[in-house]
């Protein structure tokens, strides 16, 4: 007697309903945890760019900025007052006279720069933002001594379009140095 294995037409649906269950289950879990990892990443990188940028004012007794940029990886980068963070941003050391100006000029040194973050052409699908409030909407500089260059400090955020609740704030004191809170700036997220 020959014995057929295999599956049966019920089975088969019973597993493919299954699987499509788990399925509806699992993806916006995973596209939630996706996004979370994102600002997490962005929030981090832009922190090592603050840390970077503190340090080597006091290493190289200068004063140091960070800058939006629309060009930030071009051989000759340029401050862009009218770029978010998120379309890049460029470190840099303003060692000629009447610095800090907050922009590169040409005695200035590059010293690290960070393309869109976006992953299309900029203006496109802005489903993450990195936004300073006032005194950090462009510009974020430091004193040779490592002090916030307004003596005020400020907050800058990385959002998406989920808004405030899932945002990050990066909130950077006077003495130069940066913490981490859940978002609460609504007005930088509502601009995303």
């Amino acid at each position: 007697m020959v014995r057929m294995t295999g599956f049966t037409v019920l089975e088969l649906m019973a597993t493919v309903t299954i699987a499509v269950i788990l399925a509806a289950v699992g993806i916006p879990s995973f596209v939630e945890l996706v996004r979370n990892n994102r600002i997490a990443t962005t929030t981090n990188s832009f922190v090592s760019a603050i840390h970077s940028a503190r340090i080597e004012a006091i290493r190289r007794n200068v004063p140091i900025s960070i800058c939006s940029s629309l060009n930030a990886t071009d051989a000759a980068p340029s401050c862009d007052g009218g770029a978010g963070y998120e379309d890049g941003w460029v470190v840099f050391a303003e060692v000629g006279g009447g610095e800090p100006d907050g922009d590169i000029d040409a005695d200035d040194v590059v010293i690290a720069a960070k393309g869109s973050i976006r992953g299309r052409p900029t203006g496109q699908d802005p489903s993450l933002s990195i936004r300073g409030r006032a005194n950090f909407a462009n510009r974020v500089s430091f004193r040779p001594n490592g002090l916030v260059q307004n003596s005020l400090g400020g907050t800058v955020s990385v959002c998406d379009k989920r808004g405030t609740s899932k945002s990050r704030d990066i909130v950077l004191a006077v003495s130069g140095r940066p913490r981490l809170v859940k978002g609460q700036d609504t007005a930088l997220c509502a601009a995303t």
